[in-house]
């Protein structure tokens, strides 16, 4: 049964620093900023909460080949692809201090991180620093 759900998420703002939302699917999906959920695309925020931004910190994924093509996850955000994960394997980003969205405007970190599966079965977990206004 393909299922997208948030394992936990945390309510951000300036003070105590950034929270987390972290998201695990099976299927193709989405997180956005700010929205209901409705299926496989979830919203970052909870009641109340306006998310300003938010980044990529860590990602477990495993994926089996069921086409000669090859299987894969592909994140992006917005209209950039940041990662292709093939096989299975983890990333901590903000222990390795590697942020994967563009810093040079933050536009990535607006956007909507969609992951999308190709070519096989699989799971993904991404776990996303926010922020947002709320105390």
């Amino acid at each position: 049964m393909a299922r997208t759900i948030k394992t936990s998420n945390q309510l951000s703002g300036p003070v105590g620093g950034a929270k987390y939302v972290t998201v695990q699917s099976d299927q193709t999906g989405s997180i956005a900023l700010n929205r209901l959920d409705a299926g496989a695309h979830l919203g970052a925020n909870n009641i109340g909460e306006t998310v300003s931004k938010m980044y990529i910190s860590q990602v477990v994924w495993g994926v089996a080949n069921t086409t000669a093509a090859g299987a894969n996850w592909t994140v992006s955000r917005g209209a950039n692809t940041v990662l292709v994960l093939t096989g299975s394997g983890s990333l901590d980003l903000a222990s390795d201090g590697i942020r994967l969205e563009n810093q040079i405007s933050n536009s990535d970190a607006v956007q909507n991180c969609v992951f999308t599966l190709t070519g096989g079965t699989g799971s993904i977990v991404i776990k996303l620093a926010k922020s947002s206004g709320a105390q």
